[in-house]
Formats: structure tokens, C-alpha cells, sequence
């Protein structure tokens, strides 16, 4: 069965983080205010940043586990990551830049996955363009075109949306909650939007001083007072 167990501890200066929470084949939205360690999180189990201890599997595959020496390199971690500044690089084209996703897939297979993910988030006509070339909603569309193309067992999302105006985060939003439902596969997103949240998770991993203080359902998680979350 698809799922993502993950035990956290990392000891940074003026800060500690410890979590614990899994989930299944679903969107979970980690929730909470600026400084929690949402991001932090998410680097973690990509395998970015290391803990002091912990264990994170994805299904049955461990990716990391301190007290077996288990640490995966982030390339071997079959992990989709889009980060907040999407990351795209100005020099290369939309198909270059979802191409560059597969590293470790042969050419061939490649290209047709990545032909494939253009036609899917209705990239046609824009594989020659550079990145200052099109729309803050046509970057958003490459970044998770590009973070798809190894079919990750994970997905992983870090305020993926917050640079775009309500009606396009809405869309946004509604597309990722389509992809996840074709995929089927354990997808984190990172937000401090409580309406965001509400709309699209599955479950809420509530985060505040580094650890998490609920999970459940969003109604449930965000019907608490706003001050139970500082």
C-alpha cells in the first residue's frame, strides 16, 4: 500500500524540530504559521537537509533511518519536489526544463514522458519558450510537469502557489488535486492559508514550534480557534 511514514528530529540554532505523522496515498497539507518547521519538514524527507535522527518510508521503501545507518541520496528517493520559487531555469526552454526532471531515465522514455506531462497541463505551443516568456501560471504548470516526469512515489509542494493572485490559486489548486487523484500517491503541500487547507486536503498536519500538535480532517483541524495554531 502507498503511504509516507515520517519521524523527524533536526537541532538548528534557536530552533528544534520533532514530528511524527503518516499518511496514505492522499493530499496532506502541512498547516501553520511562518517558523514551524513546515519547510524544513518537507527538505527532510526529500532528503535536502539531514536530521539528527528519524525515519521516513515511502510504502515500503525506507529512505532514511538513523538507527540503521539508512540515509538514500536525494536522486534515489523517487521524491516530486516543487519548491516555492519553482526553481526553473531562465536559460532553458518549458520542454528543457521538464526534461531536466528525468535524470536517470533513459532519453527515449524520457522525451515521451515529457511530451506526454505538456500535453497534460496544456503546455502545447509553449515547449520552445523560455520561462520570462510565459504566464506565473504556465511556470507553476512546468514546475509540477517537471517534478512528475520520474512518476515519483512522493510528491512534495512548498507554497507552491503563493505568488499567484485568488483565481489562479484556485485553479492551481484544482489541478493538483486532479493530478493527485490520477496519481495516487502520498502529496505534502506546505501552506499557511487556511482556506487553501480547507479546500484542498485530505488531511491536516497542523505544525506550530517545530512539532505537530493534530491531525485530521481539515474541518476538524481548522474549526480551532486561530490561536491554537500559534
Amino acid at each position: 500500500m502507498s503511504g509516507l511514514s515520517v519521524a523527524l528530529c533536526a537541532h538548528l540554532p534557536g530552533f528544534d524540530l520533532d514530528v511524527s505523522w503518516e499518511i496514505g496515498a492522499e493530499l496532506a497539507v502541512l498547516f501553520g504559521p511562518s517558523g514551524s518547521g513546515k519547510s524544513l519538514t518537507l527538505q527532510l524527507i526529500a532528503g535536502l537537509a539531514r536530521p539528527d535522527a528519524g525515519r521516513v518510508a515511502a510504502g515500503d521503501h525506507l529512505l532514511l533511518d538513523t538507527t540503521r545507518a539508512v540515509c538514500l541520496p536525494p536522486q534515489r528517493r523517487s521524491i516530486g519536489y516543487v519548491f516555492q520559487g519553482l526553481a526553473l531555469f531562465p536559460h532553458m526552454t518549458v520542454f528543457d526544463n521538464v526534461l531536466y526532471g528525468g535524470h536517470g531515465v533513459e532519453r527515449g522514455a524520457r522525451v515521451a514522458r515529457a511530451e506526454q506531462l505538456i500535453d497534460r497541463f496544456g503546455l502545447a505551443g509553449l515547449q520552445g519558450r523560455l520561462p520570462g516568456e510565459i504566464s506565473g501560471g504556465q511556470k507553476q504548470r512546468v514546475a509540477f510537469a517537471r517534478a512528475l516526469l520520474r512518476r515519483p512515489s512522493v510528491l512534495l509542494l512548498d507554497e507552491p502557489f503563493s505568488a499567484l493572485d485568488a483565481p489562479l490559486r484556485r485553479d492551481m489548486g484544482e489541478l493538483l488535486r486532479d493530478v493527485q487523484r490520477e496519481l495516487k500517491i502520498p502529496t505534502v503541500l506546505v501552506t499557511h492559508d487556511a482556506a487553501e487547507a480547507t479546500a484542498l486536503a485530505d488531511t491536516v498536519v497542523l505544525c506550530a514550534g517545530g512539532q505537530v500538535i493534530r491531525q485530521g480532517a481539515p474541518r476538524e483541524i481548522l474549526a480551532f480557534p486561530a490561536g491554537t495554531v500559534e
